[in-house]
């Protein structure tokens, strides 16, 4: 990461710290980016308002999750990973997690076709799981290059799961709530478009994915592939 991106970050952190040092339920839980191009352009840019807009609706949600326990998986076992365990506190994690997600190869690599909360998630799961290696076996013998990246095969196994408990929810849905979830989060539509396809009302439509999505965050939760 050069420099100046590292700075960048640590203002953002800097500036609004005080409003995370303890975590707190967050206001709002709903991803920045869906249906926000001009958004992302202004993330990947790397403009700094953007970038604390970003902080401020991440952070807190991100406070409490690193409080209860971050799932990994390492070694083909899923756990959760405390911050204390590797010597790091979560306000500690949070600033890494933020300061490496603000780099310009990380801003660069997310495209916003997934969750950018789950893409900090990544991050930080990483930094974990290098913390824990590097605090098991040694400094000499990690690599440092696996810290940096965005998608580990750690990652890939967990992401595995995820697809295949995401599908046996589908799998129970009715046709109408399938085409809702593939128009709005895999092909990622917008809602007006996705409305008049389903000769759904706005009001309807809102309502229809706040119910699947709460519905899937329970099933996943069940499985203890996600946190609370």
């Amino acid at each position: 990461m050069s420099t100046s991106s590292r700075f960048l970050a640590l203002g953002v952190w800097s500036k609004n710290r005080d409003h995370t040092c303890s975590p707190q339920k967050p206001s709002a839980s709903q991803e920045l980016f869906l249906d926000n191009s001009h958004l992302l352009r202004l993330y990947q840019q790397g403009e700094r308002k953007t970038l604390q807009k970003i902080f401020m609706h991440y952070s807190p949600l991100l406070a409490l999750a690193f409080a209860r326990g971050v799932i990994c998986f390492s070694q083909g076992q899923r756990s959760r990973l405390y911050p204390e365990k590797v010597g790091v506190s979560v306000e500690d994690l949070l600033q890494e997690t933020f300061t490496r997600a603000f780099s310009v190869q990380a801003r660069q690599s997310y495209t916003g076709q997934g969750s950018y909360k789950n893409y900090l998630f990544s991050i930080a799961r990483n930094y974990l799981l290098y913390l824990l290696r590097k605090q098991s076996y040694g400094a000499d013998t990690i690599d440092l290059t696996e810290e940096v990246n965005v998608m580990s095969d750690e990652d890939k196994l967990f992401q595995t799961e995820i697809i295949q408990a995401i599908r046996s929810y589908k799998a129970r849905l009715s046709a109408l709530d399938q085409r809702i979830l593939k128009c709005r989060y895999e092909e990622r539509q917008p809602r007006h478009e996705v409305q008049k396809h389903l000769k759904l009302s706005l009001m309807q439509l809102r309502y229809k994915e706040y119910i699947l999505l709460s519905g899937l965050k329970k099933h996943l939760y069940a499985l203890d592939l996600v946190n609370k």
